[in-house]
């Protein structure tokens, strides 16, 4: 990869019109040498197929508002322990983030406060208070999945942004003798990120493509962290 191509820079703009155009992807296109590397890092060589399991998986969770709403749907295959570490930084989001915990006391706490004033009664009691904030909303859900991304990300590149990568419709490159097509990994556009706000910006314009049902959101977040970390790391 010559030095200019692999120092380009594709930022997120403001307004998302730079990220998507004509329902294509505006991204970097990943060139056949980082592809190569990135398929053999996930998958042993750069002539693997991509695991069937991963094809089609994105993140889901239970139904906003119910006893596990705060929880991903996780299949039991080689996907789980992936989305267990990504669980573990949605309920840090969950449990300590002021603007999460501020979102949920904001949907229920009026409701409460409503129905404790008709019955004379006094304020939420603890236990009330951790059923709420582990039944949010599907609204609350997506707040919690961008910032969940956001603070993984930030683990992985050290406070330094982070890369995020999704396959668009066309491939990048054309086939090598050294490279087999996965129908995903020759797709990715690549988009970058200096800073955590500018990553979280970016994760929410993306947030339809990381849950898309049927859609490729977890093998893209596996693939943008490993990009994040770097191969050499």
């Amino acid at each position: 990869m010559s030095s200019h191509k692999r120092d380009r820079v594709v930022y997120a703009r403001a307004g998302g019109e730079d990220l998507i155009q004509n329902g294509q992807l505006n991204g970097e296109p990943i060139e056949p040498d980082m592809a190569m590397a990135l398929k053999t890092i996930v998958w042993g060589s750069a002539c693997s197929q991509i695991c069937p399991y991963w094809q089609g998986m994105s993140f889901s969770f239970h139904s906003g508002g119910d006893v596990n709403a705060f929880g991903l749907k996780c299949p039991s295959n080689g996907t789980k322990n992936f989305l267990i570490c990504v669980q573990a930084y949605i309920l840090k989001n969950l449990l300590f983030d002021k603007k999460a915990k501020n979102s949920i006391h904001q949907k229920y706490g009026a409701a409460s406060k409503s129905n404790r004033s008709n019955q004379g009664g006094g304020g939420k009691t603890k236990s009330e208070q951790w059923t709420n904030i582990l039944r949010p909303t599907d609204r609350i859900q997506s707040e919690i999945l961008i910032g969940g991304l956001t603070s993984l990300f930030s683990k992985v590149s050290e406070g330094h942004g982070g890369i995020l990568c999704f396959p668009s419709s066309d491939n990048c490159f054309e086939p090598t003798s050294n490279y087999t097509m996965d129908g995903i990994t020759e797709k990715l556009h690549i988009f970058r990120s200096d800073k955590e706000e500018e990553l979280r910006s970016t994760i929410k314009k993306f947030l339809s493509l990381i849950t898309q049902e049927n859609g490729n959101g977890l093998l893209s977040i596996l693939y943008s962290l490993i990009l994040t970390r770097g191969f050499d790391r």
